[in-house]
């Protein structure tokens, strides 16, 4: 059974269909997602791509992630602190920390936002 998430199976089916380079094809879809996702960050609730469907915020799933943000982040400090892992490794979990705080100042101000419209 193949457990890719959808992302990569899209991925795998335009380049054995069409014959383009798998990494040229992720290059693409990953701009596009992150068009959607900063799209959606925003002041949008929905967004619809033609093809694939409508989108909408689910603040549920939101405020889920945003604890699934906070326990990575915890557990790659925690890596870190330990001293466990090798300086190259340590780099890496401090950039992908760096990225992860970004992506859940963006969420939690989504979330915020979301929020102030129901209280309306």
């Amino acid at each position: 059974m193949n457990s890719l998430p959808v992302y990569y199976k899209i991925m795998d089916m335009i380049s054995e269909k069409d014959g383009i380079d798998r990494f040229l094809i992720e290059k693409v879809v990953s701009h596009e997602a992150r068009l959607v996702r900063d799209k959606m960050s925003g002041s949008c609730e929905s967004i619809e791509i033609s093809g694939f469907g409508t989108f909408y915020f689910n603040k549920k799933k939101a405020i889920k992630k945003l604890k699934d943000l906070d326990d990575i982040i915890c557990n790659f400090e925690d890596r870190i602190e330990r001293g466990d892992e090798s300086k190259r490794s340590r780099g890496h979990m401090l950039i992908k920390i760096h990225e992860l705080k970004s992506d859940r100042i963006r969420l939690k101000k989504k979330i915020d936002e979301v929020e102030s419209k129901a209280d309306l």
